[in-house]
């Protein structure tokens, strides 16, 4: 589906900074924007500071520009902006803000070890980072989750995560000490993609969970992701016994940073497949103004995640949300409508 891809498309995406640290080579065009955040701003308060539509070549300077603009607003405490490609080419604007009464993602403190991961492990890491850009553009970063890890068609992708595969049967116990007390945080990031490729993925999902609490976002990303494909895995094989609390990645839900937001959205996704009561009513009480808000992004494909959500929480099939919403062109105000009057 659609939506597994455009998680796939920001795995590596980092928010150092306002804007987000993916690649973007000239010339690029905007294709869509996208707002998420906003309570007491309107949208046309945050597109007047932005400077730029949909159509416009994408100026990174002038995209800094804009977010230092937003953070003049009263009552912003925080703005960020992330600029993501996908396999088709166009650029993607996703803007976020944070407002003074927002709730925000509240964090972990830093680890302070000097633990490092093994270099073969590093490497392999590396191996993947390096393919996945190319990867995504050429769209071939179609995956399989259904073991509980994806599994990539890019053949460079798909030869790193056989390598982590192999190097995780003796690895664990390394992996999860970096993920929870190193220092360095490109250790740690890798840590949280290699943990995902644990033959055990019950013995490691909490270790995963806590660091989606990580002050590094890409650590947040990766661990969220690895998350994400182990809840493919807990709704195929319930006898496995797999337990992700949802509450954290619910929390997630209300970050200022794009990429927490759509790897919460990946998990979420994944849990809510067994449309579990209990999950689905946490849902109803603490996330629908977020959920609603990223269903009507204009980027369908990162929109589509959430939308399946709220069709779950109004009680719809998955077919019958496809088929409503039919990838963007359908009613998404009717799955929206329903998923609020099934309170």
């Amino acid at each position: 589906m659609l939506h597994r891809l455009t998680f796939v498309a920001a795995l590596m995406c980092s928010t150092a900074g306002a804007v987000a640290d993916e690649a973007v080579k000239p010339p690029v065009v905007v294709g869509t924007i996208d707002l998420f955040g906003l309570r007491q701003h309107s949208e046309s308060e945050i597109r007047a500071c932005l400077k730029m539509k949909e159509g416009d070549p994408f100026d990174r300077q002038q995209a800094s520009a804009a977010v230092d603009e937003l953070k003049k607003l009263p009552g912003v405490k925080k703005a960020t902006l992330a600029p993501i490609t996908t396999s088709g080419g166009g650029l993607h604007l996703f803007v976020g803000i944070l407002e003074e009464n927002a709730a925000g993602f509240v964090l972990r403190e830093k680890p302070t070890g000097d633990i490092h991961l093994p270099e073969p492990l590093m490497q392999t890491f590396r191996d993947f980072s390096n393919a996945l850009g190319p990867a995504v553009r050429s769209g071939k970063a179609q995956e399989d989750d259904t073991q509980g890890h994806s599994l990539t068609a890019d053949p460079d992708m798909r030869k790193a995560e056989d390598a982590a595969l192999a190097q995780m049967k003796d690895n664990v116990a390394t992996v999860r000490a970096v993920l929870k007390t190193s220092a360095n945080g490109e250790d740690r990031r890798a840590a949280a993609w290699l943990l995902g490729y644990a033959p055990d993925k019950k013995s490691v999902t909490d270790d995963l969970v806590e660091a989606a609490r990580d002050p590094d976002s890409g650590v947040r990303n990766n661990a969220t992701r690895s998350l994400g494909a182990i809840a493919v895995l807990a709704d195929l094989k319930p006898e496995l016994g797999i337990r992700i609390d949802p509450s954290v990645f619910i929390a997630m839900l209300d970050s200022v940073n794009w990429t927490d937001r759509n790897k919460a959205g990946f998990v979420l996704e994944g849990l809510t497949k067994s449309k579990q009561p209990e999950l689905l009513q946490q849902l109803r009480e603490h996330a629908m103004p977020d959920l609603i808000e990223m269903a009507r992004w204009k980027s369908t494909g990162h929109a589509f995640g959430f939308v399946e959500i709220l069709g779950r929480i109004a009680g719809w099939s998955d077919k019958k949300t496809t088929d409503t919403w039919a990838w963007g062109k359908g009613d998404g105000e009717a799955v929206i409508a329903a998923a609020l009057s099934s309170h």
